[in-house]
């Protein structure tokens, strides 16, 4: 479980670090766009007080306000269309490599309801065995113990087998 959290927390790290950095590149193409926009606009209006060529600035003018909203659009698409593709790799990637520990916590989760049936059927058993009955449970228990280390030992030798 506590690799499950560290995986986890891992995965978080990556994603806001990956976050972070698309919006450090998308302020930084803004504020380029933004520095470009102004250039033109300061150019246009400087050319609009000397008056050289004012019908020339206010067709320009609202051109590239156009041009840089059309532009700033395909610009973000183009780069988050190869972010979306990591992600998605990365995302199937983790899904392939944490599969055993998925198929591990459900194995968990079928022994710990197996052992609560078990217990839940001792609880009845107690309540309902007779004096012989609980004397031979006695009796029997360590040897099904014993028996049970055994044949775990049995199968850890045969694994490595």
């Amino acid at each position: 479980m506590a690799s499950i959290a560290q995986a986890s927390a891992t995965i978080s790290d990556l994603q806001i670090e990956l976050s972070t950095y698309w919006m450090q590149n998308s302020s930084e193409i803004t504020t380029q766009k933004q520095a470009h926009t102004t250039a033109e606009l300061a150019t246009n209006l400087i050319l609009e007080r000397t008056g050289l060529g004012s019908t020339l600035a206010k067709n320009t003018v609202p051109a590239s306000t156009t041009t840089t909203t059309a532009g700033s659009t395909t610009t973000k698409s183009a780069h988050r269309d190869p972010v979306d593709r990591l992600e998605k790799h990365i995302l199937d990637y983790i899904h392939h490599c944490t599969q055993h520990v998925k198929k591990v916590a459900e194995t968990r989760v079928q022994l710990a309801k197996a052992q609560m049936a078990e217990f839940k059927a001792l609880e009845d058993f107690e309540q309902i065995a007779t004096p012989s009955q609980w004397n031979i449970h006695v009796l029997l228990k360590p040897k099904m113990k014993a028996w049970s280390t055994k044949n775990k030992n049995y199968r850890t030798v045969l694994k490595r087998i």
